[in-house]
C-alpha cells in the first residue's frame, strides 16, 4: 500500500529502542511532511554519527576527533583522579554537578557472570594500566616495580630498603608505631561480641571479638576515645519469657 522509500523508512525506524510499528509509521509521515532540507540535515547528521564519532584512547568515551576526547584533553583536569563508569551516559549526570574534577573510564558494562560478562570482557586491565601510569609518574621511593596480573590486579613489589626501615622505627617505636592524630577529639562508641545467654558461647564469638576489639584499637590509634561495648543477649521480652516458663514448671526440671 505505501510506496518503497517510506516503508524502508518504517522498517528502520521500528528497529530502534522503544519505536514500535505504529510510532515508526507516525515518525516517518512526520518527516516526509518536513522541507526536504530539514530531512536532508537529519539524514546528514545520521550518517555522520559512525564515520565521525572516534573513542577517546585514553578513557574510551566518545569524541568527535581521534586521540583524547575533550575531557582528556583539559588541562584543569586532574588526571590522577579517576572515575570509572559504566556506560558514556553515565558521565552526564556527574558532568552536571560541575563538583568532579578528575577524568573518567569507560568500564564497557558491568561484571555479571549469568550474563557472560566477565572482568576480562570489561577494560578492567586498561583501567589498572592507567593507575599504574599515574602511580609511576609520582615516583613512590621504597616501590620497586608495579605489574599488571590477569583482568586488572595491581601488583606493587617494594624494595628491601623499605622493610628494613619499617622494621627498624617498629623497634624504636614499640608499641606506639602507627599511632597518629587523625581523629584526635573524637569520641567513638564500637558495639561487638554480644553472646545470648540463652545459647552456648562458641568460636564465632571470639571471631567477632578479635574482629571488635582491632577495630577500636585502629580507632584508638588514630587518637580517637574509644568506648567498647558489649551487650550479653537482649534481657527483653523473650528472657522475660523464658523465665517465666522455667518457674512454672520448676518442680520438673531436673535437679543437676
Amino acid at each position: 500500500m505505501l510506496p518503497e522509500p517510506i516503508k524502508n523508512l518504517i522498517d528502520r525506524l521500528s528497529q530502534l529502542p522503544g519505536m514500535g510499528q505504529r510510532s515508526a509509521t507516525r515518525l516517518a509521515f512526520h518527516l516526509l511532511n518536513q522541507p526536504a532540507q530539514k530531512v536532508l540535515e537529519l539524514a546528514q547528521a545520521i550518517k555522520d554519527l559512525p564515520e565521525k564519532t572516534k573513542v577517546c584512547q585514553n578513557c574510551f568515551n566518545l569524541t568527535g576527533e581521534a586521540g583524547k576526547c575533550l575531557i582528556c584533553s583539559n588541562e584543569k583536569r586532574q588526571p590522577n583522579i579517576i572515575c570509572a563508569v559504566e556506560d558514556v551516559l553515565d558521565i552526564i549526570p556527574i558532568e552536571r554537578t560541575r563538583q568532579f574534577n578528575g577524568v573518567y573510564h569507560i568500564l564497557g558494562g558491568l561484571i555479571s557472570p549469568a550474563e557472560g560478562m566477565t572482568p576480562d570482557k570489561l577494560r578492567v586491565r586498561e583501567l589498572a594500566e592507567r593507575i599504574k601510569s599515574n602511580l609511576l609518574e609520582q615516583k613512590i621511593g621504597y616501590v620497586e616495580k608495579i605489574e599488571i596480573a590477569g583482568a586488572g590486579f595491581i601488583n606493587f613489589f617494594l624494595s628491601n630498603n623499605y622493610y628494613q626501615d619499617v622494621l627498624k622505627e617498629i623497634l624504636e617505636k614499640k608499641e606506639t608505631y602507627g599511632r597518629h592524630g587523625a581523629l584526635f577529639g573524637r569520641k567513638v562508641m564500637i558495639e561487638y561480641t554480644d553472646p545470648n545467654v540463652m545459647k552456648p558461647f562458641h568460636i564465632g564469638h571470639l571471631m567477632s571479638n578479635a574482629i571488635g576489639e582491632s577495630i577500636s584499637r585502629l580507632f584508638e590509634f588514630s587518637g580517637a576515645e574509644v568506648k567498647r561495648v558489649n551487650y550479653y543477649s537482649d534481657s527483653g521480652l523473650a528472657l522475660a519469657k523464658a523465665v517465666w516458663g522455667m518457674m512454672d514448671i520448676v518442680n520438673e526440671m531436673p535437679q543437676e
